[in-house]
């Protein structure tokens, strides 16, 4: 008697049909400055939205709670996102503000979220995908769409993407912003500390030239 093949599982990805994330990068300035910044999406199954939600609420304090900020802040923050398990997908770059041009300043924002969600939508499996991004002058809505519509033909996917206007009380969204922070420090600071706290496995992309 023969045997039938065994599938091949991935335990990278997850099994549900929908997927919730958000995208953010962190401002770094002061002594963290460095060459490269990190844009980061978390990303986790749709059950664990609520969860996102009630820590949102427990730590609503009317304004964003920034990467920069002490130490203690940083591990209280990072060990809450550590246990709502997220994956986590980032690209690295040179950051554009060390170019002259603000065109193309502006387009290399933009071709780090496509980047980003071209990384998510690449090793989720789910089919139908919700991001939230932090509204910035850099990239508009219509550069939004136009992402989100061409990754989702192009993985055969249904991804929706929007800006969220009150990042201040999107847990999910500052999760997002954690992450890009710890692996900024990671990247140019060699500092791995925060990373390691994290304690998921961060799925990196090269830097993309064009959307």
């Amino acid at each position: 008697m023969f045997g039938r093949k065994k599938k091949k599982i991935s335990r990278n990805r997850s099994k549900a049909t929908y997927v919730f994330g958000s995208i953010d990068d962190t401002n770094t300035g002061g002594r963290d400055q460095g060459k490269y910044q990190v844009l980061a999406g978390t990303v986790v199954d749709a059950d664990k939205k609520d969860a996102f939600a009630a820590v949102s609420e427990k730590r609503n304090t009317g304004k964003k709670v920034k990467f920069v900020k002490r130490k203690r802040t940083r591990e209280k923050a990072l060990c809450e996102i550590s246990e709502l398990n997220p994956r986590v997908y980032a690209v690295r770059y040179k950051k554009p503000e060390l170019l002259p041009d603000k065109e193309e300043q502006n387009r290399i924002h933009v071709s780090q979220l496509s980047g980003v969600i071209h990384l998510i939508a690449k090793k989720e499996k789910a089919k139908n995908i919700e991001l939230y991004i932090e509204r910035t002058r850099r990239i508009t809505d219509e550069d939004v769409k136009a992402i989100a519509e061409y990754v989702g033909r192009r993985y055969k996917k249904n991804i929706t993407a929007e800006f969220m206007e009150d990042p201040e009380n999107c847990f999910a969204l500052q999760s997002a912003e954690y992450a890009a922070g710890a692996l900024n420090q990671a990247y140019n600071r060699r500092d791995k500390r925060y990373v390691e706290i994290l304690g998921t496995k961060v799925v990196r992309g090269r830097r993309r030239n064009k959307p």
